[in-house]
């Protein structure tokens, strides 16, 4: 255990709390939240603390051994094994949310007339490659694109500002509706919360009872990121248009002008956002193999990595049959209260926890 420094964990993790609001998820928060998004980023943010907050206390139990092995002597061995599929249900679903909306983008961008269920193939069969390699291939891998991704990242930033309407940043101070910030952070919370996760890695990281500053800093880091383009896209698109795009951050590179090889620049930028959501499916994937592997009480999660991968890609498919009732489902209240659900899962373990040591106590 603790093969990785804390740094490591930061890079991996901000690629992965990135990728997915970057890419598909700033059209839905300038639909939602309009020129609330600022706000409802920054309340986000501190919820989601909140609630990695007690996962990493509940790591803290026996920082040496992981959660999935120590976990039944605070809940006990049965309703511990229902959790720990419960989760591994999440990771699948979040997983097929995340390759759906790859699919939708990559397909009919850059492969129109390539069948779905080709794109979704060849992409799951490359994200089980690497899955099954384990969380070293993962983190290196991650730590390899870190300064790729977030360079550019910064570097588009720098030619986008004559692009946007900043008489609109007025706007920001004046428009406030509660019920719509509620809405919205209880829309946006669960992206940043699904750092969670970590509780099921923390035992591979050196990190000496500083977990906290490491996840203030990833989570800062992200949502400034986060926060500074969907500023620029609203101020360039504006709330209606914005979130009426499917991908507004795609549109918005076309504005980005460099001289005269913005058409070269263009494929640069969107392959290294698909890298970073390369990354979280791979570790999503790893997550759900590593700890149903647990569960089953299996030596390693290798044997059912490609398993998994298989059933995400049947979901993937059926899903694709219906996309304006899956999309409906994923934008729902009900959907993020069930994320927010399983995001709290370690809140119910130190409750366990703490009942059962009164108990001991009273005894």
């Amino acid at each position: 255990m603790g093969a990785f420094t804390p740094y490591q964990m930061v890079r991996l993790w901000m690629i992965y709390l990135i990728s997915t609001p970057l890419a598909f998820l700033l059209g839905q928060l300038m639909f939602i939240a309009q020129f609330e998004g600022w706000i409802t980023i920054l309340l986000s943010c501190c919820c989601s603390l909140f609630i990695v907050s007690f996962a990493v206390k509940l790591a803290a139990y026996d920082p040496r051994v992981e959660w999935g092995i120590f976990g039944e002597r605070i809940m006990g061995k049965w309703p511990h094994k229902t959790i720990m599929l419960l989760i591994v249900f999440y990771c699948m679903l979040l997983l097929t949310v995340v390759v759906n909306a790859y699919r939708d983008f990559f397909g009919s961008t850059y492969l129109p007339g390539t069948p779905d269920w080709v794109v979704t193939g060849g992409f799951l069969v490359c994200v089980a490659v690497v899955s099954r390699s384990g969380l070293q291939t993962i983190v290196y891998m991650a730590d390899g694109m870190f300064i790729l991704v977030f360079g550019v990242s910064l570097l588009t930033l720098l030619f986008l500002p004559g692009s946007v309407w900043p008489d609109m940043s007025i706007a920001l101070v004046t428009h406030w509706n509660g019920t719509t910030i509620w809405k919205s952070v209880l829309f946006v919370t669960p992206w940043f919360a699904e750092m969670m996760l970590v509780l099921i890695m923390l035992p591979h990281f050196r990190i000496h009872n500083k977990t906290m500053k490491y996840i203030m800093i990833t989570k800062i880091s992200s949502c400034l990121l986060i926060m500074l383009y969907w500023l620029i896209t609203l101020f360039v698109f504006g709330p209606h248009l914005g979130g009426h795009l499917r991908f507004p951050l795609m549109e918005l590179i076309r504005f980005v002008e460099i001289g005269n090889i913005i058409e070269n620049l263009d494929p640069i930028m969107i392959s290294l956002w698909s890298s970073s959501l390369f990354i979280k499916c791979v570790l999503l994937l790893y997550m759900a193999a590593h700890l149903l592997a647990q569960a089953l009480k299996l030596p390693s999660h290798r044997p059912i990595t490609f398993v998994l991968a298989t059933l995400v890609y049947v979901f993937a498919n059926g899903f694709m049959q219906r996309p304006a009732e899956f999309g409906a489902f994923v934008g729902s209240p009900s959907f993020a209260i069930f994320l927010l659900g399983v995001q709290l899962i370690p809140l119910l373990y130190l409750i366990v926890h703490k009942c059962r040591s009164i108990g001991a106590k009273s005894n």
